[in-house]
C-alpha cells in the first residue's frame, strides 16, 4: 500500500507539473490570438445559441466538432476570453499525461512509465499544442486511450475489451481529420493479429463498434451537400497538379524525399509552420530521438511479443506519411508520435540501467554511473524543451506576428473601453471584422477606415452612436498627429510596449 501511495503521488506530481507548464501565462504565450483559435470560440458561442450543431464544423476549411462542445461550456463559464478558449486545450494536454502513464505502466512497468510521462509533460511539441485553442491536442489523448484498450484487449481477449477498442478508436474521428490515417494503422495491426491467430471475432467486434462510434460522422460525410472531403482535397498532395503530371517512379521518389525531409525538419532543421506558429525550434530534437531509437533497439530483443511496442514501431515509422501525403501543417498531423517517442525513451533508460545483468562490483559501478549519466541526459532534454518553448519561441517576433499580437492588443482596448464607444479601425493587415474581434468583442460598434479594408476617412460624419476612437495599427500609426490637429483635446492610448503595437486616439467632447 505504501508503494502504491508513493506511485500515486508521483503521478499526481507529474500531472500537476504538466498542468502548470501548460497554464502558466496562457493568455500571454502564444502572444495574441490566432484567427483559427477565435473560430473555435465563435463556434462555441454558436453552440450556446443553437445547441447541437452536428459532428462537423464548416469553418477553418472544415474540422470535427468534438472539442467545440466543451469549449462552449468554458466560454459560458468564463466569458469571451483567451483563457476560456485555451483552457480546454490545457486540460486535454494535462489529462494525457496520467493516461499515458497508465498505458505504459501496464506494459513496461513504473520506471518506463514515469520517464515517458515526464518527457511528454515537458516536450515542447506537446506543450505548444496544449496552449493553443485548436481541437488538435485531444488527438494524442484519444490515441493513448485507443492503444491502451487495444493492448488490454489482446491480453484479455474478451468481447468487452474489443468493443472498447472500436469505440475509443472512433472517438478520435470527432477530434481531428487526420485520425482516419491512424485508424487505418490500428486496423492494419488488428487485421494482422486476426490473421495470425485465426480469430475472426476480435476483428468483427472492433469493426462493428468502430462503425457505430463513427456513424454520425459517416452519415454526415455521405451526405450529398457537405464539405467533409474538401479539407482533404485542400490539403492533399495527391490532388495537386504537379503530382498528376509525374510518372510512377517520380511519385515514389517524391514521397521518399518528403519522408526524409520530414525527419530532418522534426529533428534538427526547423521549419516555421505559419498556421500553427511551430517550427522555430525542432519539434522532436536529436537528444530525445537518440534515446527513443535506443529504446526501439532494446524493444526488438526484450519486448518483441509486447503489443504496445509493436504498435509504437508501426506508428513512429508510418504516421509521418500523414504529413508526407499532405501539404503544410507537418507537425500537427504527426502529433501522436510524441506518445511513443517518449515511451521508447523510457524503455531506453530502463534497458540501459539494467546492463550488465551480472551481480558484481563492476555492475554496481556501471549502474551508478549509468544512473548519473541518464539523469543528466533526461534533465538536459527537459531543460532544452522548456527553454525552446518559453525562451526561444516565447521571445521570437515571428510567433507574435503569426498570432496577430498587434490586432489582439488593439481589440483588448476595445474591450477595455467598452460600450459607449465607436471604433474606427485602420490597419493595412487586418480588417476589424477579423475573427479575433468577433470573438473577444462581438457587440463592439466598429468599422474599417483603412484603404485596404474600407473607405479611408478621418471624418466623424458616421451616424453610429458612441464616443469616437481611432485605432491605428502598422503604417497608420503615423496619422496620430493629423488626428490631434483635426480633433484637439483628445486622449492618446498607446499599446502595452515601448514600441507600441497600436495607437488609439479617443476624440474629446
Amino acid at each position: 500500500m505504501t508503494k502504491n501511495w508513493k506511485e500515486v503521488l508521483l503521478v499526481v506530481g507529474l500531472t500537476a507539473l504538466a498542468g502548470f507548464i501548460r497554464v502558466f501565462n496562457i493568455e500571454g504565450l502564444p502572444a495574441g490570438l490566432h484567427g483559427d483559435e477565435a473560430i473555435t470560440g465563435l463556434e462555441g458561442m454558436r453552440i450556446l445559441r443553437e445547441g447541437w450543431i452536428g459532428s462537423y464544423s464548416y469553418h477553418a476549411i472544415g474540422q470535427p466538432a468534438g472539442t467545440l462542445y466543451p469549449t462552449a461550456i468554458s466560454v459560458w463559464l468564463l466569458g469571451n476570453t483567451i483563457l476560456s478558449l485555451r483552457l480546454i486545450s490545457v486540460l486535454l494536454g494535462t489529462v494525457t499525461i496520467p493516461v499515458l502513464y497508465v498505458v505504459v505502466r501496464r506494459s513496461f512497468g513504473i520506471r518506463v512509465a514515469l520517464i515517458a510521462s515526464l518527457l511528454l509533460a515537458t516536450l515542447n511539441w506537446e506543450v505548444h499544442y496544449s496552449r493553443l485553442a485548436f481541437p488538435l491536442i485531444g488527438w494524442p489523448l484519444t490515441v493513448a486511450v485507443a492503444v491502451g484498450t487495444l493492448t488490454e484487449a489482446i491480453k484479455k481477449n474478451t468481447p468487452r475489451w474489443w468493443a472498447m477498442v472500436g469505440l475509443a478508436s472512433g472517438l478520435g474521428i470527432y477530434v481531428y481529420n487526420a485520425h482516419l490515417f491512424l485508424v487505418g494503422l490500428l486496423s492494419l495491426f488488428i487485421a494482422c493479429y486476426v490473421w495470425k491467430r485465426r480469430r475472426i471475432a476480435p476483428g468483427a467486434i472492433f469493426t462493428v463498434t468502430l462503425l457505430l462510434a463513427g456513424l454520425p460522422m459517416i452519415m454526415f460525410a455521405a451526405g450529398p451537400a457537405n464539405s467533409y472531403f474538401s479539407h482533404f482535397n485542400e490539403a492533399g498532395l495527391f490532388t495537386r497538379d504537379y503530382w498528376q503530371a509525374i510518372d510512377a517512379v517520380e511519385k515514389v521518389m517524391l514521397v521518399s524525399d518528403r519522408y526524409r525531409d520530414w525527419w530532418e525538419i522534426a529533428l534538427h532543421k526547423g521549419y516555421l509552420d505559419e498556421v500553427d506558429s511551430i517550427g522555430l525550434t525542432p519539434v522532436i530534437g536529436v537528444p530525445i530521438m537518440l534515446l527513443a531509437a535506443t529504446g526501439m533497439i532494446i524493444s526488438l530483443k526484450r519486448y518483441r511479443s509486447e503489443p504496445l511496442a509493436t504498435l509504437g514501431f508501426l506508428i513512429v515509422a508510418l504516421l509521418p506519411f500523414a504529413a508526407v501525403s499532405t501539404v503544410g501543417a507537418y507537425a500537427r498531423r504527426t502529433l501522436p508520435m510524441a506518445l511513443f517517442l517518449c515511451m521508447f525513451a523510457g524503455i531506453a533508460v530502463e534497458g540501459l540501467l539494467g546492463l550488465p545483468r551480472a551481480h558484481s562490483t563492476r555492475h554496481k559501478l556501471y549502474k551508478t554511473l549509468a544512473g548519473i549519466g541518464l539523469t543528466i541526459c533526461i534533465t538536459f532534454i527537459v531543460f532544452q524543451n522548456l527553454f525552446s518553448y518559453f525562451g526561444v519561441f516565447g521571445s521570437t517576433e515571428n510567433q507574435r506576428n503569426l498570432n496577430a499580437r498587434e490586432f489582439t492588443d488593439a481589440v483588448k482596448i476595445m474591450r477595455q473601453l467598452g460600450p459607449g464607444h465607436c471604433f474606427y479601425f485602420m490597419s493595412g493587415q487586418w480588417s476589424v471584422n477579423y475573427e479575433v474581434r468577433q470573438y473577444l468583442v462581438p457587440a463592439a460598434c466598429s468599422e474599417d477606415r483603412s484603404a485596404e479594408f474600407g473607405r479611408f476617412d478621418l471624418g466623424l460624419n458616421n451616424p453610429r452612436e458612441g464616443k469616437a476612437v481611432f485605432l491605428l495599427l502598422d503604417r497608420y500609426r503615423s496619422l496620430l498627429k493629423d488626428l490631434q490637429e483635426l480633433y484637439p483635446g483628445g486622449k492618446v492610448i498607446y499599446g502595452p510596449e515601448r514600441d507600441p503595437t497600436f495607437v488609439a486616439y479617443e476624440v474629446g467632447e
